[in-house]
């Protein structure tokens, strides 16, 4: 018999875009400082009113790395590095961008539905929102881009997205 597969989940997530080399996986958690981030200081009041509400869960949201000039937005290899050269080197202008200044074009069309676990800081102007990745996403439509991305995001199926994280391992992080 074949097996039902599930309407697609769909759901709106405010959209936190990670600058390269940073990625967040599922089973992952990371450190997102707030220095020099206007979108990720406007989402924090965004979510600490939420937090408020007697009828909030969980807070989440999506974390979304930077476009590659090496992949594709839907994350098919483009380009190869010339021999000797490293990959890490190829756009680093792309890649090394005012977080302020982005745009829906440049973001991946995949990310991380990640559980905001708290907030760390360490001294005094070093704020950090700590998040712990769940499940992977599709950006199906970006909705706002100020003064933080918001979009609809479709939840993908852990087994087809094993390849995926494989892939995004190895060109975040490519052997040299």
């Amino acid at each position: 018999m074949a097996k039902k597969s599930k309407p697609p989940q769909t759901q709106l997530l405010p959209l936190v875009p990670l600058q390269h080399p940073t990625i967040l996986l599922p089973g992952t958690a990371l450190r997102l400082p707030l220095a020099s981030r206007a979108d990720l200081a406007a989402l924090l009041a965004r979510l600490y009113a939420r937090a408020a509400q007697p009828s909030s869960a969980q807070v989440t949201i999506g974390c979304v790395p930077l476009a590659s000039p090496l992949l594709s937005r839907d994350g098919k290899q483009l380009l190869r590095p010339v021999e000797g050269e490293k990959a890490d080197e190829l756009g680093v202008e792309a890649q090394d961008r005012d977080m302020g200044t982005l745009r829906e074009k440049d973001l991946f069309r995949y990310g991380t539905v990640a559980r905001v676990s708290g907030v760390q800081g360490r001294r005094a102007g070093e704020v950090a929102l700590v998040v712990e990745g769940g499940k992977r996403f599709r950006v199906e439509k970006v909705m706002k881009e100020r003064p933080y991305f918001e979009g609809v995001v479709e939840v993908l199926d852990e087994e087809a997205c094993l390849w995926q994280d494989l892939h995004l391992k190895l060109c975040s992080n490519p052997m040299s």
